[in-house]
């Protein structure tokens, strides 16, 4: 019997041991993190850590103040599960509302943990998730890092504030905003701080994102507050002057916030009556204002915060640009050939304005809630507001054919190809640059709908979010077979992103892309990603010509803005 519990305890201790080795242990300055394995793509294992907190949680005192860095801890953290998501009516979850206010939590991904300190250390690339500032999470249901961790680099994801709780302003210095990029900016210190135990180079971080990450990704750029944090950048289908990036005024978004909790209109006394209000009930009144077409019709999002201590966005973003006050990293920045098709599809698809607008009404050609940002008016429009719309309503459907197609091209420009142009062209001034549209149809397409679990037509379009499904495996996206063109696509997208973040130039001689120029405001040199990638020059350039020459004072043209002697901007 002795004999017998011996060799059991003897069996249980080395099991025991075995499974400590299949969960690996890294100490970082804050303690000590179990992890787990994972498989990639091609079977490597990688070592996952997940739920890792980089800041103090935002309660209490901390709501609506600049993030903290996470106290240490004692023992080991498990770090086998994703932290809370940040509070939101998530856009994937049909606006339901989920999160806590608990939510700066960080996700690494590394295929080789380091075996001494003097070992070289990996790129890291650091991404930004999306979803209009009010939605969203870093978490591997959507954003898996099967894909990516074939390559030989270390993957962040994470979290950071959103909504009211990420970008709330009083407008009068009281509380200004974009606490959701400082979020940003401290996860991207921990990094700094903290990836050489993953196998991480510090010295070697690229930041990536998509849509509002993209955006997020190029106001990281121009922020002096991220000197040093990141050596190369990627925005995908965003920019910092894209016409939904930055708010404007936002006193009305306080008022209704405030007069629906019974608080004071403004100053501290109103930020010290929202910060003792229950997150429910903030939410609460976030969502008695209802839904429009763009999901939250009360939404708080970045703003040019001059009025702060240390601004994060001290400027408008292409005027940081234009002078050379940013941060002076390789970037790539691209496209889809359909960006439009999410807009007309999913922010208008019930939209009474879009009726009225194939109607040709000129009122609907001007609103905010179709052209984006502000729409025509006095503020906007250096001239008669209704005569601009004029000419934009006789420009996009004076090409005859499908008034659908040439609505998404209008979406497309609007929402994305201006803000990216202008910072194409005022970027690539000072760094090289390279440009990118995701345009293959046919075989092996993969859509952004395949990851969340939505059934999509098969249009011969490229919509909105597509190229992510070339780099995330999603929990509920179909795994792609060796040899199949899905595979190759995945393995040609990985290979151009991962080889930017290792090299500083995009490049995949074994999949046909041996050189990508850079950009440049007289090449326009892009390279069009499908299975057959090619370069071509000047995308859209007859649509920009036309927007360019129109009389608007908006973001992604505020490089041509100056000021007069009153204070008010002009053309």
């Amino acid at each position: 019997m002795c004999v017998t519990r011996a060799i059991c305890l003897l069996v249980l201790a080395t099991v025991a041991a075995a499974s400590q080795d299949a969960r690996p242990l890294v100490t970082v300055e804050s303690g000590s993190l179990r992890g787990l394995k994972q498989r990639s793509l091609s079977g490597r294992y990688y070592a996952a850590f997940k739920g890792i907190p980089y800041a103090e949680p935002p309660v209490g005192a901390l709501r609506f103040e600049p993030p903290q860095l996470h106290r240490p801890w004692t023992g080991e953290r498990d770090a086998s599960a994703h932290g809370n998501n940040c509070l939101q009516y998530s856009m994937m979850h049909n606006f339901s509302k989920l999160g806590q206010e608990d939510c700066l939590f960080l996700n690494v991904y590394s295929p080789r943990l380091p075996e001494s300190k003097e070992e070289k250390g990996l790129p890291v690339m650091v991404w930004v998730h999306g979803g209009g500032f009010i939605s969203g999470s870093g978490d591997d249901d959507i954003f898996g890092v099967d894909y990516l961790l074939d390559e030989d680099v270390v993957v962040v994801t994470f979290n950071y504030r959103l909504g009211v709780f990420g970008f709330i302003t009083t407008e009068d210095g009281f509380a200004t905003g974009n606490l959701g990029l400082r979020d940003q900016a401290l996860a991207l210190q921990w990094v700094r701080d903290n990836i050489a135990a993953f196998g991480g180079d510090p010295e070697l971080v690229t930041i990536f994102g998509e849509s509002a990450g993209g955006a997020s990704v190029s106001l990281l750029v121009a922020s002096p507050l991220t000197k040093g944090l990141f050596h190369r950048a990627i925005s995908q289908s965003g920019s910092a002057s894209s016409c939904w990036c930055l708010a404007g005024d936002q006193h009305e978004e306080l008022a209704v916030l405030t007069t629906g909790l019974g608080c004071p209109e403004s100053g501290a006394a109103a930020l010290e009556c929202l910060r003792q209000k229950p997150a429910d009930d903030i939410m609460k009144v976030v969502a008695s204002v209802g839904f429009d077409a763009g999901g939250l019709a009360l939404q708080f999002h970045p703003r040019v915060d001059a009025d702060a201590k240390e601004p994060f966005v001290p400027d408008q973003p292409n005027r940081l640009l234009k002078s050379g006050r940013f941060n002076r990293v390789p970037w790539m920045m691209g496209s889809t050939q359909d960006e439009g098709l999410f807009v007309a599809g999913f922010l208008h698809r019930d939209s009474e304005v879009l009726a009225r607008a194939l109607k040709g009404d000129l009122e609907a050609w001007s609103s905010a809630s179709f052209l984006c940002g502000e729409g025509l008016s006095s503020k906007t429009v250096n001239g008669a507001p209704l005569e601009v719309a004029e000419k934009i309503r006789d420009f996009v459907l004076s090409k005859g054919g499908n008034p659908t197609a040439a609505l998404i091209k209008f979406f497309s420009d609007r929402f994305f190809t201006l803000g990216m142009s202008a910072e194409l062209s005022l970027a690539s001034e000072l760094v090289p640059v390279y440009q990118y549209l995701v345009d293959h149809i046919g075989p092996g397409q993969m859509r952004f709908a395949d990851m969340i679990g939505v059934e999509a037509p098969p249009l011969p379009l490229v919509s909105h979010g597509d190229d992510m499904a070339y780099l995330f495996r999603a929990a509920l996206q179909r795994r792609p077979e060796p040899g199949s063109p899905e595979y190759a696509l995945v393995r040609l997208f990985v290979r151009l992103w991962t080889s930017f973040a290792q090299r500083g130039y995009p490049s995949a001689p074994e999949l046909g892309v041996e050189d990508w120029p850079i950009y440049t405001s007289q090449s326009g040199t892009y390279l069009r990603l499908n299975a057959a990638p090619a370069l071509a020059e000047k995308f859209a350039e007859e649509r920009v010509r036309f927007w360019e020459s129109l009389p608007l004072k908006e973001p992604w043209n505020a490089q041509r803005w100056s000021s007069s002697k009153d204070g008010h901007d002009e053309l």
